[in-house]
């Protein structure tokens, strides 16, 4: 609907449907103004553009409270052009939503005829219409199909009647023509352009549970080069589980850099982005603001050249807590290259001086004169907290990963806390750590906090791993008892085991 003596010129009246001019804009109904392209479908007067075509209207030519003329204005328009200017332009409106997913062309003139009988009925003098454009070009399809194609297709045996009755209820005529069947699509169901989509259509009717379960045939086809390298990220994938990480999945898209997309879905996803390591980064922002304080997370992908890159991500408070005591000690650069020393203990790991930044900076890892990854620190404005990431380029480091290094079980692993009192000053813990380990589902024990008041008491944590089935109380407790025996032997007096 438009404001008529807004259109144009006093001389001349008149409207067109075009595409815009690069660079073109105009001043939309919700007060916001666009720049158009070449690809976006506008309708126009002799001077300028006064809608953007099924999305949404022009300030310019609105009506009022003070319109005396109006304009109706009744059109199909193809939803692929509606579909992209809608969504580059980052405009959802109840017209583009229903035009991207094609209106009824039989319906242009009857919705004109319906909104101009309301306003006869309203007082309002019509003073006359035209049609533009090409009826001829919305015809009824016609698809050509057989009965033997539903049940081969389908793997069901759909018998004729079955077919023609099914096709007939949802009003599309069927024609038989030996073994073929000649159907006539009604303009309306623009869904419908295949063969294979009247099968669909019958078999919603007929019922689903009519086709039988079978098993696709897959080729079988074994190649060693993707079973090693396979085989070499899942044991990765369990030494960075073991190191705490958590595995993210993240879409390889982002709305300010990269390959650009000609049709994204949102504004958020328009451009194909090959940086692993940035959208891992976007992770650890978006999580930090959703309040999780110790972030560590990684992803395994190929990258644009098929080669396989592990990004991990880092952010908040280091873990877990070590002898320094710090409890509320901030990640740094050492617990980025803890990460590559976890995955390739055996061998000499050598870095780059660092590339600095305004914010921040970055350095390239090498196993002798081989890059294997880098590692990259910035101080994030959005969180006010500083990021390191890493890449690994795992291609490279086919056979270096430290076998010893696995998960040690599937199952989780049990950490449990013992206190005691130190006996004097001059114990060195090197030598009371070696009084934990009484079993060898004992993997590590590290100071967790520390007491100072009469006497020093330290808290142990023991990591216990319960190797290939779940222990029991009395196991883990048989454990501790022995650790507590250990420690009193030796002199010290526990506190408490928990």
């Amino acid at each position: 609907v438009f404001d008529f003596d807004k259109i144009g010129n006093d001389i001349k009246k008149k409207i067109i449907v075009r595409n815009a001019k690069n660079g073109e804009k105009i001043l939309c109904l919700d007060g916001k103004e666009r720049v158009l392209s070449e690809h976006d479908l506008v309708i126009a007067d002799e001077d300028q553009p006064i809608a953007i075509a099924g999305v949404i209207g022009g300030e310019r030519s609105s009506v009022s409270y003070d319109t005396k003329r109006v304009l109706l204005e009744s059109a199909f328009f193809s939803p692929r052009y509606i579909r992209r200017t809608s969504k580059l332009l980052g405009v959802e409106t109840e017209s583009s939503y229903r035009f991207a997913r094609r209106v009824s062309p039989s319906g242009v003139l009857l919705a004109f005829l319906r909104i101009k009988d309301i306003f006869l009925k309203e007082g309002l003098e019509f003073l006359g219409y035209n049609i533009a454009g090409n009826f001829e070009e919305f015809k009824n399809k016609k698809i050509r199909s057989s009965i033997s194609f539903f049940s081969e297709y389908t793997g069901a045996n759909i018998d004729k009647e079955s077919i023609k009755s099914s096709l007939s209820a949802l009003r599309i005529k069927v024609y038989e023509e030996g073994e073929d069947l000649l159907c006539d699509i009604p303009i309306w169901r623009g869904d419908i352009n295949l063969k294979e989509d009247l099968v669909e259509e019958v078999v919603r009717i007929v019922g689903y549970d009519k086709i039988p379960k079978t098993i696709p045939k897959v080729p079988s086809e074994f190649h060693e080069k993707d079973f090693t390298i396979r085989d070499h990220i899942e044991k990765i994938r369990d030494m960075m589980a073991f190191a705490g990480y958590v595995e993210v999945k993240t879409y390889p898209f982002s709305k300010v850099d990269g390959i650009a997309i000609k049709n994204p879905i949102t504004s958020d996803f328009a451009f194909f982005s090959d940086k692993l390591e940035d959208r891992i980064k976007d992770v650890v922002i978006k999580a930090f603001k959703n309040g999780v304080r110790n972030i560590r997370i990684f992803e395994i992908e190929k990258d644009i050249s098929g080669s396989w890159i592990l990004s991990f991500g880092i952010c908040g408070y280091s873990f877990p807590q070590k002898w320094t005591f710090q409890k509320d000690k901030k990640v740094d650069i050492f617990d980025a290259k803890e990460i590559f020393e976890i995955l390739f203990p055996p061998v000499q790991l050598t870095f780059s001086k660092p590339d600095i930044r305004k914010d921040g900076f970055s350095f390239e890892v090498f196993i002798e004169e081989i890059k294997i990854g880098d590692i990259i620190y910035e101080h994030s404005s959005e969180i006010l907290e500083d990021i390191f990431v890493g890449k690994i380029y795992l291609d490279r480091t086919l056979g270096l990963i430290n076998r010893f290094g696995r998960f040690h079980s599937d199952l989780p692993l049990i950490e449990r806390d013992i206190s005691f009192f130190l006996k004097d000053d001059n114990v060195v813990w090197a030598d009371v750590r070696k009084l934990f380990f009484v079993s060898e589902k004992i993997i590590d024990v590290f100071v967790f906090d520390v007491w100072e008041k009469d006497k020093k008491s330290i808290t142990a944590r023991v990591v216990i791993n319960q190797g290939s089935k779940t222990m029991t109380s009395e196991e883990i407790n048989q454990l501790l008892n022995k650790i507590i025996s250990n420690l009193k032997q030796n002199g010290f007096e526990v506190r408490v085991s928990q």
